[in-house]
């Protein structure tokens, strides 16, 4: 009787085709098809969850509301078969969790595949998604942690486009069909360059290290012996986010630590120190950054040679900014 009833065209006196875009129906189709199929969670005493299985005769309602809707056939095959591709990627992202095609796993698939009911284009299509984003994903951390490095010339290493996706539904095919592409794999050999001047055992590579230090910010520059070229140059406000942290001592460490650092990467071993602060008609003294830089400096395995205060100081200057202080004479 409702097989019958399931065969005869719904009632189209009252159609929504008109009033309701596209998607609103067909959101509207999906919504009732899942409940069809899957059912409703009802709520019993002590917390417990029951599902209730429906009928067939939901299923007649189902082919009601699709006349209701003016969806064309089309377009109700059209919300099957996207079901059925979202339930088929589902089981065959865990059938196929390495990327790997074995003759098993490709007899599952054909019967994942039967099971729904779905085109071989379509499930090909998932299968192609599923197997080179994994594959894919595991070259690239092999590139990252520089394991493995490829060619220029080789990128369909991560496409695998030298075989046909139909083979894949192909009970008769093997595993190797990801291993036949080409593809020019090379291990990475790292060497260590080594920077600056080759010395012997126990002789030091001098540089000079000029602090600047104001209560501002504090700057700590690096250069070679002639003081021409820069070797580094890091300062306070590089190191904080805040304004006012700019010359503190902990910004005058870290900017410290980061110019030892990189003068072990070029070679410097020892430093001379050249401390300055804003000088002229302003302060003489340096900025609460120049003692902990100096520190820091030495604390990062640096060896520290002379240290000069070569703050400038005026034998005359024009006036300094600010009123008169003191008695008036």
């Amino acid at each position: 009787m409702i097989e019958d009833k399931l065969r005869e065209e719904a009632q189209t006196e009252i159609t929504l085709k008109d009033d309701l875009s596209l998607r609103d129906r067909t959101d509207l189709y999906q919504i009732y098809f899942l409940n069809c199929f899957i059912g409703k969670t009802v709520g019993r005493s002590f917390g417990q969850r029951v599902m209730t299985v429906r009928d067939k005769i939901e299923l007649l309602r189902l082919s009601q509301l699709r006349g209701i809707l003016g969806l064309t056939p089309t377009e109700v095959a059209d919300v099957h078969i996207g079901y059925a591709e979202q339930a088929f990627r589902k089981e065959a992202q865990f059938i196929l969790a390495d990327g790997q095609l074995s003759e098993e796993r490709i007899e599952r698939l054909n019967k994942l595949q039967k099971k729904h009911e779905l085109p071989s284009e379509s499930t090909q299509k998932i299968i192609k998604s599923i197997t080179t984003a994994k594959i894919g994903g595991a070259i690239e951390e092999a590139m990252s942690q520089g394991n493995i490095s490829i060619e220029q010339d080789t990128a369909q290493i991560v496409y695998t486009s030298t075989y046909s996706l139909v083979d894949c539904l192909n009970p008769l095919a093997s595993s190797t069909l990801f291993q036949s592409g080409k593809k020019k794999v090379r291990q990475v050999k790292e060497e260590n360059v080594t920077l600056g001047p080759a010395v012997r055992e126990g002789e030091h590579v001098f540089g000079v290290a000029h602090i600047f230090a104001s209560f501002n910010d504090t700057f700590v520059h690096v250069t070679d012996l002639s003081g021409k070229e820069t070797l580094a140059c890091v300062t306070g406000g590089m190191k904080v986010k805040a304004d006012r942290d700019e010359s503190s001592p902990y910004a005058a460490m870290l900017t410290a630590q980061d110019v030892a650092a990189r003068c072990k990467e070029l070679g410097i071993t020892a430093l001379h120190i050249k401390l300055c602060a804003t000088g002229g008609n302003k302060t003489k003294t340096p900025g609460p950054g120049a003692q902990s830089a100096l520190h820091a400096l030495a604390r990062s395995g640096m060896r520290i040679g002379r240290i000069e205060d070569v703050t400038p100081i005026p034998t005359d200057s024009t006036r300094r900014k600010g009123g008169r202080r003191g008695r008036r004479l």
